[in-house]
């Protein structure tokens, strides 16, 4: 597991154009994309994340991120 998005992740985030207080569903970013998107939505955003492997989805749980209300593992 990387430690950092990868390249193709940050420019469609850029793309995008993430802002404070935005609610987002991501699917299979990852754990560092989660911590990347719940930086970028801050603490009065919304982010859902699917992930697909169960390892992950434990890891971003312990996360404690306030923007999560949810997760899964497909």
């Amino acid at each position: 597991m990387s430690a950092e998005p990868d390249p193709a992740f940050a420019a469609a985030v850029h793309l995008l154009d993430v802002r404070r207080q935005d609610r987002l569903l991501a699917i299979g970013v990852g754990i560092a994309g989660a911590r990347s998107l719940a930086a970028l939505v801050g603490k009065n955003g919304t982010l859902v994340v699917v992930l697909t492997e169960a390892q992950d989805a434990e890891q971003f749980a312990a996360l404690g991120l306030p923007q999560k209300i949810g997760r899964a593992h497909v």
